[in-house]
């Protein structure tokens, strides 16, 4: 279920301001005993270059412990493609090709050299006319990943570890979605357990502790999960995390290194639903729920930030926000309405939407 892609390609035609900055200071290096407040740091957005100086629309999906964004956007001829973007130097941008010979592709998971996302490929002298889970090892055309004794398409890849570890989705035997875990870019794809035996799942983060995190169908219900590793190029049975009151679906984003998920379920609120933000304990509890929000990233291994945006699925305009994950009250808004925040790294980078178009939100040093 491919939902980043098809939720985001939809916001094209919505209306939006652009990025801004915000007030107060920032710490640099390890994390400090006692981290600076959220809501102190300021941030500042830097230009970033589209895809095309005529395109109507980019994304940023991912962001690399380098620095390294991913996402895509419209080359400006209308097609999407995939895109990569550095921070240090956010004016220019590198695009992503699909297999030679096709028209579509685009970046979900970024570490390091390696990007990993989806392209369309040829099938039978068709071009464009399926897609394929893919790879690229720096810059040029997409590689495609392994497919074993999966079915030819379409699949996706969308998180890659540094490692070099990759998950992401494949049609199995019986045309079912399911996760799938690569070993590297030249193994053949393991699928994942699921829940129950309505074999529909997918794989959306991979940690560097090689925790996956994802969703698997349950009692007819996606519910978030993580799959543990139990040995090389092995997992156990998916785990499901605790629901929250009135869930009716749910899905994991992003693991950091200590084993907390965030995610967000959907909650039917007498007839009304409502998203709520979900933070997951190491043992699958839930810690914490906002209504309203959706936690879409948590950096890894230093200050256990939480980026996503408010106001899903409310009516009103999302916007883009950085929240303290110890303390859900300490949070800051990173850009006016319409926006949203996708990916963090550990040095507090953020990278996401904003105005239909790719927003880079970047900590200030003091």
């Amino acid at each position: 279920m491919k939902r980043f892609r098809l939720f985001l390609i939809g916001l094209v035609a919505v209306g939006a301001l652009t990025m801004a900055g915000c007030g107060g200071s920032s710490s640099s290096g390890p994390a400090p005993e006692v981290p600076t407040p959220v809501a102190e740091i300021e941030f500042e957005t830097p230009e970033v270059a589209l895809p095309d100086v005529d395109s109507t629309f980019s994304a940023g999906i991912a962001i690399s412990a380098e620095g390294i964004a991913v996402g895509y956007g419209d080359d400006g001829t209308g097609l999407t493609k995939g895109v990569k973007w550095d921070v240090t130097d956010p004016t220019s941008a590198t695009l992503l090709l699909p297999q030679e010979g096709n028209n579509y592709s685009a970046a979900y998971g970024v570490a390091g050299e390696l990007s990993v996302g989806e392209t369309s490929i040829t099938v039978e002298d068709v071009a464009d006319a399926n897609t394929r889970a893919a790879y690229w090892q720096g810059n040029g055309a997409a590689s495609l990943l392994p497919h074993g004794d999966l079915l030819a398409g379409p699949s996706a890849a969308y998180s890659v570890n540094s490692a070099d570890e990759i998950v992401g989705e494949a049609g199995d035997l019986d045309g079912n979605t399911v996760a799938v875990y690569w070993r590297d870019t030249d193994a053949a794809p393991l699928t994942l357990d699921h829940l129950s035996d309505a074999a529909i799942s997918s794989a959306y983060f991979i940690g560097d502790n090689g925790i996956i995190v994802g969703e698997s169908v349950i009692d007819g219900q996606l519910t978030a999960v993580m799959w543990l590793p139990t040995g090389p190029n092995a997992y156990g049975a998916p785990v499901a995390l605790e629901s929250v009151a009135g869930q009716i679906a749910s899905v994991a984003f992003g693991v950091d290194f200590a084993g907390r998920v965030v995610g967000e379920a959907e909650v039917d609120d007498n007839g009304t639903k409502v998203v709520h933000g979900v933070l997951w304990g190491a043992d699958g509890a839930v810690v914490e729920s906002l209504a309203g929000a959706s936690f879409q990233s948590i950096n890894t291994t230093e200050n256990n930030r939480i980026v996503g945006y408010t106001q899903a699925l409310s009516g009103g305009q999302e916007t883009a926000v950085i929240w303290n994950r110890a303390d859900l009250n300490d949070n800051k808004v990173l850009a006016p309405a319409f926006s949203m925040a996708f990916g963090i790294n550990d040095a507090s980078q953020v990278v996401g939407i904003a105005a239909n178009q790719v927003a880079i939100a970047v900590p200030v040093e003091p």
